[in-house]
């Protein structure tokens, strides 16, 4: 099914009609489709007796947030839907699809203006509502009037409240239930003084549906310059900024969008169907403490400039390097290590063939006497783990340095698979596995200390490639949530990370694996596109995990059609036994070796 129109002549346009009732097929009051004007978000109208007065609306979207795809199951019918955006030169629509062998599922537009999702229960042999919208009383276009937004969050039900700054135009109305008049401004804006005007500043607001009525502004890429346009503007009165750089959208990697006037139709939706929500950027006069902090840091600033320079020129002069010198790390074989010198070197040989950015380099080794030693390039980082699971230092990696290690160490895993002379499987693929340089990219380094298996090695004592993709899906969802996964505490009631991650996703708040510190640089479609591709790689069945090369593909491009992954019931199954096997990982011996597929 698909929703949407035609953009070139002939143009035509596919909707959903309502019934006039529940009993009564011909045509009803309310119609779904999507917005003519700005192609990127879905309407419920509520239709007119005659042809010359407008539809009004009832009902709206958030705006496309340039995603391809949500997805969503519904475990009590056992189904998984599919909403995908097709942009294309002639058409634009949204296409509803579902997973195979998938229940019965249909969506339609009741009499009273409801958008609804069916699922037909085989077990009940009934038709059960999944979803609906608009959602609660004030969830209808505009009900809470100019100024005004829908906390669906709010307990113990959603209702209506003002933006920060803003009071109830009519408090004893609002105190009454009754919103339609919206709010006003406590305080004036300072007098507009154009692109010089620094007297306002914006207010961020998070997990929003952002209003309707706003304009695209092009060529903006990024969130300093969408701020730009709008302070420059006297009329502007907000601004949002998405990301779109995951996505498979077309044209634009960016979108700047503005407000210029009254604010109607905003939501706080939370995490509702994740990639819809989006932070909205509200301006506000500027209070008098931040005039005198700006004030005090014209001053500050140059004064600490002027003596981290002197520190700097003080600290190359004492800590300088003769020429020709050069830092390397140099890792040394205990002499425990169970790998006999003919392995060590042809080991040695097979790593220095690899060469990929994404892969540490070798340098060189020593085999002098019992001395065996890999000499490797140095990285300033060092490993992943000692910054992503430290609660001072997690903060250096933003969400975009996060989703750029994991796209590298994806390539760097499709290079070893597939793209090397030899088909090499890792083996032990983690955090403390993954080195970064100054600039944060990822190198995969430490090939085949095997501590972490997959489930099939553990039972059945199988390696393949899969095993590394296991391994990858583990490390993606570790750098999305900043918890490590041999963590010994239950997660909010969960037995491991992997389990915690299934229940977020499953339950439709996938958002909330995000890691706090990076909620704020954090693009949700990428997060959420991270967590499903995470789920996929973990699980049970090694043939049910994607190749290396889908999810480069997936991570670099987005996809229309993902899997839904399946339940993770080895970690279900066998949480009472994971401390066993943490502690038998940490009594392991630190040997050496590399596994390498060859035919026969």
């Amino acid at each position: 099914m698909k929703v949407g129109l035609r953009r070139r002549p002939p143009t035509h346009t596919w909707s959903i009609v309502s019934w006039k009732a529940p009993d009564d097929p011909s045509p009803g009051s309310f119609l779904y489709g999507m917005d003519p004007d700005t192609q990127l978000q879905m309407f419920v109208w509520k239709t007119k007796t005659t042809t010359a007065t407008p539809p009004r609306a009832y009902w709206r979207s958030a705006p496309w947030t340039g995603y391809m795809t949500i997805s969503r199951f519904y475990a009590g019918i056992g189904t998984g839907v599919y909403v995908a955006v097709v942009d294309g030169e002639e058409e634009v629509y949204m296409s509803f699809t579902v997973n195979d062998g998938a229940s019965p599922t249909r969506y339609v537009v009741d009499e009273a203006g409801r958008f609804r999702l069916l699922g037909w229960s085989r077990a009940g042999s009934a038709w059960t509502e999944l979803e609906s919208w608009p959602s609660s009383k004030c969830s209808p276009y505009a009900t809470c009037g100019p100024y005004g937004y829908c906390d669906l969050a709010a307990a113990p039900a959603p209702t209506c409240r003002c933006f920060d700054g803003f009071e109830p135009e009519n408090g004893e109305e609002w105190s009454g239930g009754v919103f339609s008049k919206g709010c006003r401004r406590v305080q004036a804006l300072a007098a507009c003084r154009g692109a010089a005007n620094d007297d306002d500043e914006f207010m961020a607001f998070r997990y929003m549906k952002v209003p309707d009525k706003f304009v695209l502004v092009a060529n903006r890429s990024s969130d300093e310059e969408c701020a730009a346009e709008c302070r420059r503007d006297c009329d502007c009165v907000a601004y949002a900024f998405a990301n779109l750089r995951s996505s498979s959208a077309k044209g634009d990697v960016a979108r700047c969008l503005t407000w210029t006037g009254e604010l109607l139709d905003a939501q706080m939706i939370g995490a509702t169907w994740g990639t819809t929500a989006g932070t909205f950027y509200l301006r506000v006069p500027s209070s008098s403490g931040g005039r005198l902090r700006k004030k005090i840091l014209k001053i500050v600033l140059p004064v600490v400039a002027s003596a981290f320079m002197l520190t700097c020129i003080l600290l190359v002069l004492l800590f300088r390097k003769f020429k020709g010198g050069r830092e390397v790390a140099v890792k040394r074989l205990g002499e425990d290590s169970e790998q006999g010198i003919e392995e060590f070197k042809n080991e040695a040989i097979l790593i220095a063939k690899l060469q990929h950015r994404n892969l540490v380099r070798l340098l060189g080794c020593c085999t002098e006497g019992a001395e065996r030693l890999l000499v490797y390039e140095y990285l300033a980082n060092k490993g992943l783990d000692a910054i992503l699971f430290d609660s001072e230092r997690k903060s250096m990696l933003n969400w975009h340095t996060r989703f750029g290690i994991i796209k590298g160490v994806a390539r760097g895993l499709l290079y070893l698979h597939q793209d090397s002379r030899l088909t090499v499987i890792h083996r032990d693929l983690k955090a403390s596995n993954v080195l970064l340089d100054t600039e944060m990219r990822p190198k995969i380094a430490d090939f085949g200390m095997a501590k972490i298996f997959a489930p099939e090695y553990q039972i059945e004592g199988v390696f393949s490639v899969k095993s590394d993709v296991y391994s990858f899906g583990i490390l993606v969802l570790e750098i999305v949530s900043g918890i490590r996964i041999s963590s010994t505490d239950d997660i909010m009631g969960s037995p491991g990370l992997v389990a915690y991650a299934w229940k977020l996703w499953n339950f439709g708040n996938a958002s909330n694996l995000v890691d706090s510190t990076v909620a704020e640089s954090c693009v949700l479609d990428e997060a959420l596109l991270c967590i499903h591709v995470g789920l996929l790689c973990v699980q049970d069945d090694p043939n049910a995990r994607p190749l290396m090369s889908s999810v480069v593909s997936i991570l670099e491009n987005g996809s229309v059609s993902l899997p839904m992954p399946d339940e993770p019931a080895y970690f279900a199954e066998r949480s009472s036994k994971t401390g066993a096997r943490s502690e038998d990982a940490e009594n392991s011996r630190n040997s050496m070796t590399m596994t390498v597929l060859q035919g026969r």
